[in-house]
């Protein structure tokens, strides 16, 4: 796996949000999310806070089925949040708030970086916005037709 380079830095205290459009995609996966300067490694060694369907370390699953797995065509958003000690990883995907991924202590000096967590070959395009996404939390899922969605199956 390999992993894009950080941006440049940021001030501890800004909240960030940054969008990518995937234009395409090959074998392998992409993960978006935020790094730290001393967790930003080669390859799997890379740890941060990142979806990717999942939410995952850059290594290791951490909570299955998220959200929809990525594919051409989706826009992908990640907003960080400070308060005070805390740090919080809202997702978003094409619209939709997946809601927080991460709540996290952090120390107000610590500095995330956005990060495309890569294995394979991903042709994206990076966009950031001056204003900030207002819903934060998680928004159920809408279907064009009433038979689609997640069902509750039970015995009969």
């Amino acid at each position: 796996g390999s992993s894009a380079s950080p941006s440049p830095p940021f001030s501890p205290a800004d909240a960030l949000y940054y969008e990518i459009t995937l234009d395409e995609v090959g074998s392998g996966n992409l993960a978006v999310g935020y790094v730290t300067r001393d967790n930003f490694l080669p390859g799997w060694k890379t740890r941060g806070m990142f979806y990717n369907g999942n939410l995952t370390n850059g290594s290791a699953g951490l909570r299955m089925g998220f959200g929809p797995f990525l594919k051409a065509g989706d826009t992908v958003g990640s907003y960080l949040i400070r308060d005070n000690n805390t740090v919080k990883v809202v997702f978003y995907l094409n619209g939709r708030c997946l809601g927080p991924g991460f709540v996290i202590s952090a120390s107000c000096t610590d500095v995330f970086y956005p990060c495309l967590h890569l294995d394979g070959r991903a042709t994206v395009r990076y966009f950031t916005s001056k204003t900030f996404p207002s819903v934060v939390e998680r928004e159920p899922a809408t279907f064009d037709d009433p038979y689609s969605g997640d069902w509750l199956l039970k015995k009969a």
